[in-house]
């Protein structure tokens, strides 16, 4: 998209379409390259509306995702036990002597 022509002539998102932006503005290939996305190609649900204001605006009225669920514990569990082993290394090269007593 032109900057100046934005500037000069504004920017019209038809009914039914989203101007959607990346959160990495350098590097996110968004509404900026390809334009309105049309309602139909989305998918997901939204954490936060901010335009347009209006009835719609803020957190969304939908059921919260659930906090346990089989692929999270999976991850949460095998992050818990790589931490643990590496915690048990950690601690027994710790208290392991440099030095053994002789005699």
């Amino acid at each position: 998209m032109d900057k100046e022509f934005i500037r000069t002539f504004g920017l019209k998102i038809p009914q039914n379409h989203y101007l959607v932006l990346g959160d990495n503005h350098a590097m996110s290939q968004d509404s900026r390259f390809f334009g309105p996305i049309p309602q139909a190609n989305l998918q997901g649900a939204p954490s936060l509306i901010l335009w347009p204001p209006g009835d719609r605006w803020g957190f969304p009225n939908q059921k919260p995702y659930p906090l346990f669920t089989f692929p999270r514990l999976i991850v949460w569990g095998l992050a818990s036990l790589i931490g643990l082993v590496w915690w048990l290394f950690r601690h027994h090269s710790r208290t392991k002597p440099v030095f053994k007593k002789l005699g």
